[in-house]
């Protein structure tokens, strides 16, 4: 005898088949089995719905109606007849499910149907065109809307206009000559239009990304044309959901790819509320008010027709109508990372998944200069003073950088992120960061960022959000933990998942520990006679200008030496802009040091990091420079750490300096391994 049943179910005009379990000894009455069914797809086609006006029925032994293949389902069903009660028994609520499947029922077949209380019902038919009963009213869109329209409607790709930048590096607090040039396209969104969307967006900045999502995004259109004939409505190519960080820009990208394809004279549906959406073609733009049951005939019909969809906070998921595969136009959905948005969506519907990542400086720093209405063409040194700052805790994240150029927000978001640490515990922070649980989406974004790892942009990681994060989460670390963070952190070390984060400590904790005064022992790769350098502690009146935003190290302007205040000093950088330097020494002899601490095997060094640091140092401080690599002591068994033990390569651009590429490669390199059991954690 059964005791669990696995029950397919299908929702009555839909081609989504999803399972139930049944228990025997756990409410297997009909009425429990609704309640079953309605939490299951409470988050989309059955929210709000309540669990009694559900009616299920039972398909016909002699009619039996196979689960696959999906894609011909509300065709099969349709030729059974017009009417559920022609082909299926309804069940009374108060009979148990065990009675009506006294075993398990063959496991390839619809079991369930799920007849939904409706004031417009579903045609059971595929979508064509005479189906407009089941569209519901059409009516004018706002004038923002028109505008844009207007503005673009198969104007071609030359009205998007092109301007230069300027970008300071990471390490000036003035532009020179040497300072990067950034050509990207700006387009000016008509008057009247900002706000057409959920966000203002009085001018929109193609950054590089945007460019490359948007080749993923043709591509996508391509391979889906090709498989169009016969259909393959099973293809992930039939829809793509872009995920990221909150606030790196997903949503600014779709109001981009719908001016893309509106230049291109091509038919696009945008939505970013569950009442409407507006449908823009040659006959100029319209909305349409969605009801239950709703179809969009450009979409169902159309193969070159796209919906672009914006979840957000008024808009949690893909709302009903783009859900069946037997559409014929694409979708594309902008989302945050967290699957409870978008999974019901993919499960159901295959789709390609993009993760976008956060941004370089040097987009964020000219998109900023248009955030905050400054002139293209003039150097702020304010403003990109405040943009570092908040850089320094927000990484590439635009909005969070953006809004935090007034220091009141970059304090009210200060505090929300020590908010958000005192609120989780560590273990449980640990164990969400390494994959073993869930974060909670309240609080997580704070201090984390998602980030892809593979050049499909499939593949994530999750990373402390920056070097200010760590900084707290390494300090609530070592009070918590005291004489045991060693040990607490080679737990992290030996969780494979957890290197990346464990790194970032292991950084923090280099710091604290060198930053106390230290003499390091220093190992010339690949082999060698090993070095004494002593790093005198930081006296609390030069703690301030130890960190650094700027490299601005000369006696004065043009001159060859270096400022006293800046001699038998170790530095470490406010914000990690520029790659192959975590901390800096320049010894009381004119010697150099530049720290790069990692718990990895293998790291290459930047030439444009490295390149961009020794253009800022003073001459006397480029005559003998050293490069270290600060590694742990012992591994989490307590055996000596492999980490890095030859020679690292200079990872250098083609169009690089030959010269300056050979100079870097003969800079003497070293190891340092720093014992983390012979340090004082209190």
């Amino acid at each position: 005898m059964s005791t669990t049943l696995q029950l397919k179910c299908l929702i009555e005009g839909e081609a989504i088949v999803f399972p139930v379990t049944a228990v025997r000894n756990k409410k297997p009455e009909v009425f429990n089995l609704k309640e079953f069914i309605q939490s299951k797809r409470a988050l989309d086609r059955l929210k709000d719905v309540g669990p009694h006006t559900l009616e299920l029925w039972k398909p016909k032994d002699s009619n039996p109606i196979a689960a696959e293949p999906d894609d011909t389902l509300i065709e099969r069903i349709q030729l059974l007849g017009h009417d559920l009660s022609e082909f299926a028994d309804k069940l009374d609520p108060s009979s148990t499910v065990f009675s009506i499947f006294p075993t398990q029922p063959p496991r390839e077949y619809i079991h369930i149907i799920v007849k939904v209380p409706r004031t417009t019902t579903i045609s059971p038919s595929a979508p064509n065109e005479s189906n407009a009963s089941s569209v519901s009213s059409i009516s004018e869109p706002d004038s923002c809307f028109l505008a844009i329209h207007q503005s673009f409607w198969q104007l071609g790709e030359d009205i998007f206009v092109r301007r230069r930048v300027q970008i300071p590096d990471s390490l000036s607090s003035e532009l020179n000559n040497n300072s990067e040039t950034l050509e990207l396209v700006v387009v000016d969104l008509p008057e009247g239009s900002q706000n057409a969307f959920t966000i203002e967006v009085p001018k929109l900045l193609v950054v590089p990304i945007y460019e490359t999502f948007w080749d993923i995004l043709r591509y996508e259109d391509q391979c889906w044309q090709a498989l169009l004939q016969p259909p393959r409505f099973s293809h992930p190519c039939h829809a793509t959901i872009v995920t990221g960080q909150p606030g790196v820009g997903k949503s600014v990208f779709l109001i981009y790819v719908l001016l893309r394809r509106l230049v291109n004279g091509m038919t696009t549906i945008y939505c970013d509320s569950g009442e409407y959406v507006h449908i823009f073609d040659h006959t100029g733009v319209r909305r349409l008010t969605l009801s239950d049951g709703s179809r969009i005939p450009e979409l169902d019909n159309n193969s070159e027709c796209c919906a672009l969809i914006n979840l957000r906070d008024m808009l949690k998921l893909v709302p009903q109508v783009f859900y069946p595969r037997i559409r014929k136009g694409r979708v594309v959905v902008a989302t945050r990372p967290s699957k409870e948005h978008w999974s019901t969506f993919s499960d159901e519907h295959p789709a390609r998944i993009c993760c976008m990542p956060t941004w370089k400086w040097g987009p964020l720093y000219f998109a900023s200069l248009l955030y905050a209405c400054k002139d293209l063409n003039t150097f702020d040194l304010d403003h990109c003073e405040a943009l570092r700052s908040a850089y320094s805790v927000f990484r590439g994240i635009p909005r969070s950088c953006f809004w935090s150029l007034d220091p009141v927000v970059l304090k009210i978001q200060k505090a929300e992120i020590k908010n958000a640490l005192d609120s989780m515990f560590l273990d449980d922070f640990t164990h969400a960061i390494t994959g073993q649980s869930a974060f909670n989406p309240n609080t997580s974004y704070r201090l984390v960022r998602v980030e892809p790892v593979d050049t499909e942009w499939l593949t994530t990681r999750t990373e402390i959000k920056s070097n200010y994060v760590a900084e707290l989460i390494f300090e609530r670390l070592r009070i918590l933990t005291k004489a045991r963070f060693s040990n607490k952190l080679m737990e992290y070390l030996a969780n494979p998942d957890a290197h990346g984060p464990a790194g970032i400590l292991f950084e923090q904790a280099a710091h604290y520990s060198i930053r106390k005064g230290l003499t390091l022992t220093m190992t010339p790769l690949p082999s060698g006679t090993t070095l004494d350098v002593l790093i005198p502690s930081i006296p609390a009146d030069k703690n301030e200008i130890s960190r650094f935003y700027s490299l601005s190290l000369q006696t004065r302007s043009g001159s060859r030496n270096v400022h006293p205040d800046y001699i038998n000093l170790y530095m470490t950088p406010k914000s990690k802009i520029e790659a192959s330097l975590d901390s800096l020494f320049i010894s009381s002899t004119y010697v150099t040091y530049l720290f790069q601490v990692t718990v990895s095997r293998c790291h290459p060094i930047s030439f444009h990091g490295l390149n961009t640091v020794f253009n800022k140092l003073p001459a006397r401080a480029r005559k003998e420079v050293r490069f270290v690599f600060i590694i742990p002591a012992k591994g989490p068994s307590g055996e000596d750490y492999e980490g890095i033990q030859t020679v690292q390569n200079i990872e250098a651009a083609r169009n690089a300096d030959a010269d300056t590429v050979k100079r870097f490669k003969q800079l003497p390199q070293y190891v340092c391994r720093l014992d983390m059991n012979k340090i004082g954690w209190v």
